[in-house]
């Protein structure tokens, strides 16, 4: 068989495959929403992205071939037509690979240079920073403080090296507590590296808007994960969204897409309040409905 066809099936299949897949999430994803299990949810999400990047349909296509001692199918036989057609639909797809590499490249550098040049916090902030550490067992190597004055909102940027940067202001010990709070759940549940996954999988599979889809629920359900993360150890929720709220007329610029910040904007903040507002009103049910949705999300998936 020609490599192109190889190639060329073994990409449509995986994009076919992770479709279904966050189509399923979406749908069996309503079910969890409602009776509140945010954190199942966003593992959930996490694990099909398994789905997006290795190409196990098309392995099984062929393991399938090569057991039955057949021809290839209709699907993978090497016809003219279809050796055409993978030529072409290769050069547009590497074409659109380049591109849109380049475009996050130039993205994230641009972005970037503003927070390259930072300065230390002072010793009081440190050692708030140091207790929190502490309180939620992460390793003081793995997570740095700085401050930057291009810095707007609060944020963590990093993918090896982790960096809480401040904007250039000084805040309330509850709002340090916040901040704090919020950008190293996102450091626990390695949401940085979630979205440089999920930006990998824009690039492959660009040509699929379900990627660009699921790149949007990675950003948004991380921080949902993190707002109900932070609900369950903070002693008042109400008074967290309400610091949130009051550092948003200080926001002038985006961040960076590889990193995690406060709050995304005001129309965002509002909906992650509404959301989390109706899960604390929502009466746990038993984790076994939870692990039954999850069996049967596997299920259809396979």
């Amino acid at each position: 068989m020609d490599w192109s066809v190889h190639i060329a099936a073994a990409l449509l299949l995986t994009s076919m495959t992770g479709s279904f897949v966050y189509l399923v999430w979406c749908t069996i994803g309503k079910a969890l929403d409602k009776i509140g299990y945010i954190n199942i949810l966003y593992e959930m999400l996490k694990w099909q992205m398994f789905f997006w990047i290795v190409p196990i349909s098309f392995l099984a296509l062929c393991r399938a071939n090569k057991i039955e001692e057949d021809a290839y199918g209709i699907f993978l036989s090497p016809t003219e037509p279809i050796l055409r057609f993978s030529h072409a639909f290769l050069v547009i797809w590497i074409a659109g690979v380049i591109c849109f590499t380049i475009m996050f490249f130039l993205h994230e550098r641009h972005m970037a240079k503003k927070y390259l040049v930072s300065i230390s916090c002072k010793k009081e902030v440190r050692e708030l920073f140091e207790q929190k550490l502490q309180e939620m067992n992460i390793p003081k190597q793995s997570v740095k403080l700085q401050q930057s004055y291009g810095m707007d909102v609060p944020a963590i940027i990093g993918i090896r090296n982790r960096i809480v940067l401040l904007p250039v202001a000084d805040y309330t010990v509850p709002e340090y507590t916040v901040i704090f709070t919020h950008e190293l759940q996102h450091h626990r549940q390695q949401d940085l590296i979630l979205k440089a996954v999920a930006i990998l999988i824009i690039i492959l599979h660009w040509y699929n808007p379900a990627a660009w889809l699921l790149g949007q629920s990675i950003m948004r359900w991380s921080e949902y994960a993190c707002d109900y993360e932070c609900s369950r150890v903070l002693p008042d929720v109400k008074e967290y969204f309400r610091i949130i709220e009051r550092m948003i007329p200080t926001q002038k610029n985006k961040v960076t897409i590889l990193s995690s910040t406060l709050f995304e904007g005001k129309t965002e903040l509002e909906r992650r309040v509404e959301r989390m507002r109706r899960y604390l009103t929502i009466k746990r049910k038993r984790n076994i409905l939870a692990i039954t949705i999850c069996i049967c999300m596997l299920l259809i998936s396979s």
